[in-house]
């Protein structure tokens, strides 16, 4: 696990407080990250919330592509011979081809 500190406190006045955060995630390992914060009140009542995510590597979930780029016939004559071409494509990477005749 790793975890993410950031050292950052706010004083308030006023009885709620609300803020975003956009982490940028680019240069991060995969794996697991847990995170914490806490809320303080003027009296003194401390609050903490934690919990965990996890960072996985570019997941895919696109499906490859590909075909023929010739057709094969219907039929051939005995002792012919059958030529083509089998293409295939990824958004990312290929990692295997298989034939089945």
């Amino acid at each position: 696990m790793v975890e993410i500190f950031f050292n950052k406190t706010w004083d308030s006045t006023s009885s709620s407080f609300s803020t975003k955060y956009t982490i940028g995630t680019i240069l991060w390992s995969a794996g697991n990250y847990n995170y914490s914060y806490f809320i303080k009140d003027a009296s003194g009542n401390i609050k903490t919330i934690a919990g965990s995510f996890k960072i996985f590597d570019n997941e895919d979930t696109t499906k490859p592509t590909g075909g023929l780029n010739s057709l094969i016939k219907s039929s051939y004559i005995k002792g012919s011979k059958i030529t083509f071409n089998i293409v295939a494509y990824d958004n990312k990477k290929l990692r295997q081809y298989g034939e089945y005749f």
